[in-house]
């Protein structure tokens, strides 16, 4: 059983981190979970955790990719990675044993329908490079969040409800605002009346 997050950590994870210091966080989250875990369990984490690494890559790159066409500001891809940092953290804090499995399979199957309509609607807002980013990254976060599947479905839930979010906030929301900020459309001159001078 992975060992139970302290609460300094849970305050920690609610403020604001350069993401030299989540990064800080993260690998003593890691280290301090791993020393608590059978040979068994440090091999599936340590699996899990490969997984995790591939897909932050690929969805780095990803964002970079979509943020100028997008309009959205490098600051927010920072924003976006530090939270990611801060979330796989204090996963080493829940525990890994799996129970009534049963009862989160319709859970499961909801929120990974809703995860798929958010990643559809995100797609088409990207011009191809960014499809392409975007659908490597998403491949990567599969495999990812299959590494964790002997963590049991509420924990495969609790991922997928994080990556619909992530996607939402980045690509949908940012876009959305960044629109905002540039004010509506500009309404045409309204083309000359050719029967003016006639009146």
């Amino acid at each position: 059983m992975l060992v139970f997050a302290s609460s300094q950590r849970m305050v920690w994870a609610q403020s604001g981190v350069t993401p030299r210091e989540a990064d800080q966080e993260l690998n003593a989250s890691y280290q301090e979970a791993f020393r608590t875990l059978t040979p068994a369990a440090r091999e599936k984490l340590r699996k899990a955790q490969r997984a995790w690494l591939a897909f932050v890559e690929k969805n780095k790159v990803a964002m970079r990719i979509a943020s100028q066409p997008l309009g959205i500001p490098p600051a927010r891809c920072q924003e976006v990675e530090v939270k990611e940092m801060v979330n796989r953290s204090m996963d080493f804090g829940l525990s890994n044993e799996v129970s009534a499995d049963g009862q989160f399979k319709p859970h499961f199957q909801r929120v990974d329908a809703d995860l798929n309509s958010v990643y559809e609607r995100c797609l088409a807002l990207l011009p191809p490079a960014g499809k392409t980013g975007l659908r490597d990254a998403q491949r990567a976060w599969i495999e990812y969040r299959d590494a964790n599947a002997s963590f049991g479905l509420e924990f495969l839930s609790g991922l997928t409800v994080r990556r619909a979010d992530q996607l939402t906030e980045f690509y949908i929301a940012s876009t959305t605002a960044s629109t905002a900020a540039k004010g509506p459309p500009k309404s045409e001159p309204a083309p000359p009346d050719p029967f003016e001078r006639a009146r």
